[in-house]
């Protein structure tokens, strides 16, 4: 019997899904192996014995020729111009000091490429510590803007304690604040912003409170980015710490922001335990306001008249059956009946879903929730306006190869995106797998469209938090032998090459067993249930059987089948709880057993499009909060 074992993590997961990253083991727990990783460098030593260096001297920067935050991007130019200039005139360690000086200015005027050569060039052995530290903080800066946060976090290792000048200390939190938040990490981002909060506390109003704000609006975001549950786990240290302080009042936030209130009680508490919290009061104000004079944005969206538009009779009509009562047993589980619900059968539309939506407003509809068909949806989403707010149960195709779902914009007033997009899952697995220690992926992926679209994202997003595709090998989803990929993807081709050679020049029969490569991590791979449960032991056949395997939700059937799946036993992949939640107190329960009764074959197929008409229902009411509030999260079924 296959047993599912749910890990946490540190990152959000969609707008509206949590990421469960679950393992498929027959035991009881398991434990990842932990990889080091060894850095060798080596040297070349020269012939002759180079003359040592003689210390750094001091700098003096002349007086008037430094920058302020308020200056344009012509001015930093012109500066960089200025340094540079002098910075000829001038004997070291002076000249290297205007070269970083301008160096900085380019990158302050958003000329990264230019910052980077120019400091590049800068020979940092003949300045002092702190200079150098200075030329390290430009680099870091350059590779966070070229969207290299983990190199941005290397380059500043250790350089904090070098850094003497406040605004110094200041860039470096930012900067590691900002790499983390790429990277996905909230609670590292988060820390940074607390230790740059303490170099930005100021006396009384003026810009260095606007900063102040600033930052601690960004730290508080970036927790509330988190789940409840996770900020209760990580708050370890007692009252009256800073930090768990933090989290605490990140926690009070969120019920705000779901509730429109927070208890009094719950505030005095917070102030009783963190009598000396540096947070400013713009921050909690609003929470102290009493509920007829808060914020109408927590109020729960209600519309009157709700048109479902799916394509109920078409090739698809077993799908959209799925979601639309899914969507009913949600509706007639709520405890509030007040909106009429039509549904409108995309199929008897010669014009699709745009028709579909303009008959749904001619007979009074205030919110419509479809259709389901991705060019639908296109068409949907290129109308020049929307007069009745849509929740599409797909993405546009253009939006969705820009970015994430969870990152969708709307494209226009009144559109929200909403659907089980595959990129979404494949963007978690490459999250889990950086929170697991990894850093070196071989991909395998099915030779189509969909397979592109996940090694894409995937690709992406790996890159994005630090990680290295080593190898992206793709294959035929409908062959049943996989070896030519397996064996591309792990440079099994080369070592067989390597072997027929030695047997040409030696004349000898060797039988030397095969070497995969070693320098991986970890496969992730996408495949349907088929494939996976060929993929997998054909992998431990050519020498993977020690590397982790990551996988999308799509390698799981959404029903158990012990004898399908036992090959798959060890793979990690992601799905939503409907499907692996077994928790009866929880919401849900009511709903999936009253599904499960109605229909129970659909149920079993189609358990995820179910799902999907449920959130489609409950997400309702907190649409205009969570376009408020794009930190904001919402667990789904």
């Amino acid at each position: 019997m296959l047993q599912f074992k749910k890990r946490p993590s540190l990152f959000s997961g969609s707008a509206f899904f949590r990421l469960v990253s679950t393992l498929v083991s027959s035991t009881a727990s398991a434990t990842l192996p932990t990889f080091t990783i060894f850095v060798i460098t080596v040297g070349l030593m020269a012939c002759t014995t180079a003359p040592p260096k003689t210390a750094p001297g001091p700098v003096v920067i002349e007086d008037g020729l430094d920058v302020g935050a308020a200056l344009t991007q012509a001015d930093y130019i012109a500066a960089a111009a200025k340094y540079n200039k002098l910075a000829e005139q001038l004997a070291s360690p002076q000249r290297e000091a205007y070269q970083l000086l301008a160096a900085e200015n380019l990158l302050y005027a958003n000329l990264s490429a230019q910052s980077k050569a120019l400091a590049e060039r800068v020979d940092a052995t003949l300045l002092s510590e702190q200079w150098q530290a200075r030329k390290q903080l430009i680099l870091a800066d350059v590779a966070l803007r070229d969207g290299a946060p983990k190199e941005s976090i290397r380059l500043l290792e250790g350089a904090i304690f070098a850094y003497d000048e406040v605004v110094l200390r200041q860039r470096y939190h930012q900067v590691r604040a900002a790499a983390y938040l790429l990277m996905g990490n909230y609670l590292e981002s988060a820390r940074e912003r607390v230790w740059l909060d303490e170099l930005l506390q100021s006396p009384g109003p003026g810009p260095q409170q606007q900063r102040q704000l600033d930052n601690q609006r960004a730290l508080l975001r970036a927790l509330m980015s988190l789940s409840p549950q996770l900020l209760q786990q990580l708050r370890l240290t007692p009252p009256p710490d800073i930090f768990s302080g933090w989290m605490e009042l990140a926690h009070l936030m969120q019920q705000f922001e779901r509730d429109g209130v927070v208890a009094p009680l719950h505030l005095e508490q917070w102030f009783e335990r963190y009598p000396e919290h540096p947070v400013l009061a713009e921050l909690i104000e609003p929470m102290l306001l009493p509920p007829t004079q808060q914020p109408s944005v927590t109020e729960p969206y209600s519309p009157r008249h709700i048109a479902l538009l799916l394509p109920l009779s078409g090739g698809f009509s077993a799908q959209a059956s799925a979601i639309r009562d899914g969507f009913f047993t949600a509706y007639y589980q709520s405890s509030s009946h007040a909106a009429t619900v039509q549904v409108f059968n995309v199929d008897d539309f010669p014009g699709g879903g745009t028709a579909a939506y303009a008959q749904a407003v001619a007979a009074g509809a205030d919110f419509v929730v479809g259709p389901l068909s991705k060019k639908a949806v296109n068409a949907m989403a290129q109308l020049p306006s929307l007069p009745v707010p849509v929740l599409t149960l797909n993405y546009a195709e253009k939006a969705n190869a820009e970015r994430g779902a969870e990152q969708q914009p709307a494209l226009a007033h009144n559109l929200y995106q909403f659907g089980l997009a595959p990129e979404d899952e494949a963007r978690q697995v490459a999250e889990q797998a950086w929170l697991e220690g990894f850093s070196q992926a071989v991909v395998i992926t099915p030779d189509n469209s969909w397979g592109r679209r996940i090694l894409e994202t995937f690709e992406a997003r790996w890159k994005e938090v630090g990680g290295n595709v080593v190898e992206a090998q793709s294959y035929a989803p409908r062959d049943n032998d996989f070896s030519s990929t397996i064996k591309g993807v792990l440079n099994l081709d080369e070592s067989e090459q390597r072997q027929r050679g030695l047997r040409r020049i030696l004349g000898l029969d060797l039988q030397v067993d095969l070497r995969r490569r070693k320098d991986v991590d970890f496969v992730f791979m996408a495949a349907f249930p088929r494939q996976a449960r060929l993929l997998r032991p054909q992998l431990k056949f050519h020498h993977a059987h020690d590397l982790p395997i990551f996988a999308t939700s799509h390698i799981y059937s959404g029903k158990p089948d012990p004898r399908a799946d036992r090959d798959m036993n060890g793979v990690f992949f992601n799905d939503i709880p409907w499907l692996l939640s077994d928790d009866v107190e929880s919401p849900l329960a009511p709903l999936r057993e009253k599904i499960s009764a109605l229909w129970p074959q659909a149920a079993a197929d189609y358990g995820r499009l179910f799902a999907l008409g449920v959130d489609a229902y409950q997400i309702i009411p907190h649409l205009v909060r969570l376009q408020t509030y794009p930190y904001e999260r919402l667990d789904g079924a």
